[in-house]
């Protein structure tokens, strides 16, 4: 990384529990935080999936979003 390259930085949290309501079901939620950048203000973003394949298929997302995303010192994405 250079001197004048910015990091990115993100965090996805996972909070997993097991209902037990006549069968066992798996719930998630999925919240992800990003670093700001240059001073704007980011609010976390959440989901939810039941899935395994769903759960491993946001992560993926999320990583490959990551690769993918604006170069550092771009201005922030105004969602």
């Amino acid at each position: 990384m250079g001197a004048t390259e910015e990091e990115r930085t993100e965090v996805l949290v996972l909070r997993a529990w097991v209902e037990n309501a006549g069968e066992r079901c798996l719930r998630v939620r999925i919240t992800r935080m990003a670093r700001p950048i240059q001073g704007a203000t980011v609010e976390p973003v959440s989901s939810a999936s039941a899935t395994v394949d769903g759960i491993c298929a946001t992560v993926r997302a999320w990583l490959e979003e990551l690769l993918q995303g604006p170069p550092p010192g771009s201005p922030p994405d105004r969602r």
